[in-house]
């Protein structure tokens, strides 16, 4: 399995396939765009097989926003992806990651180090300390 920073993500010949991912996340937290100029998006690849997609974006405020996350057989990959965009947003000088998720996703999330902090209209805020 292979994690990565796609450059240029929308010229990328898997971006219609990631998009779809992302898209169900998109209209949820209601945001005008899949992914923003300021934003990087994160592949998980199995040989050629797209598995997930994932946006962060780093903050002046030295955290990093997972915006959106999409994908299928989130058990085979999250974990990874986790470690991976960690390693990006500690080597980009933040010190913790949040998301805003679904309930579902606390016992998943805890097991990775994130915390469930406080509800969020009708989803919660989750925090992790790099």
């Amino acid at each position: 399995m292979q994690i990565a920073a796609v450059p240029n993500p929308t010229a990328w010949d898997r971006w219609p396939e990631a998009k779809a991912y992302l898209e169900p996340a998109r209209a949820r937290g209601d945001f005008p765009d899949v992914i923003e100029p300021d934003e990087v998006l994160f592949a998980v690849m199995d040989g050629d097989e797209l598995l997930a997609a994932a946006t962060a974006w780093l903050s002046t405020e030295r955290y990093v926003e997972v915006k959106l996350l999409g994908g299928r057989n989130c058990r085979r990959w999250l974990k990874q992806l986790d470690e991976a965009i960690g390693a990006a947003a500690r080597q980009a000088g933040a010190v913790r990651m949040i998301g805003i998720g679904r309930a579902e996703w606390t016992r998943i999330l805890q097991r990775n180090g994130w915390v469930k902090c406080q509800p969020v209209e009708d989803h919660w805020l989750f925090e992790r300390t790099l």
